[in-house]
């Protein structure tokens, strides 16, 4: 069997962190679950899932930032979920949110994916 010695910066690229599920529930005006910022580290959202009563605009930020959005029609689909096959990645030291913008009585938002750096 042949050994394979990798270097610092190979087995850096396929390290994962910790991994992470932020989510938060809402009743009449919307939600917002945040993870927080991972000092010389960087986050990782793999997916978002969720639901809502009303339609709403459903953002994820990397600070104040927005690096997704999506609208969601209540009238069509109540529910939403996406997987990002490249991870959405928040700037060194810095928090990730998800934030559904409204809701009439119910809402649910969650956030899912890892951290470059052990927290």
């Amino acid at each position: 069997m042949r050994q394979t010695v990798f270097s610092e910066k190979e087995n850096l690229s396929h390290s994962r962190g910790t991994e992470f599920n932020s989510y938060a529930a809402g009743t009449n005006s919307g939600a917002t679950t945040t993870k927080a910022a991972v000092t010389g580290g960087s986050i990782k959202v793999t997916d978002i899932d969720g639901h809502t009563d009303k339609d709403a605009l459903v953002q994820i930020l990397d600070g104040t930032t927005v690096i997704f959005e999506i609208a969601v029609l209540a009238t069509v689909s109540k529910t939403f979920h996406k997987e990002f096959k490249t991870p959405l990645t928040s700037t060194v030291s810095t928090a990730i949110s998800a934030v559904i913008s409204a809701s009439t009585s119910d809402c649910f938002v969650r956030i899912g994916g890892f951290t470059d750096k052990i927290d």
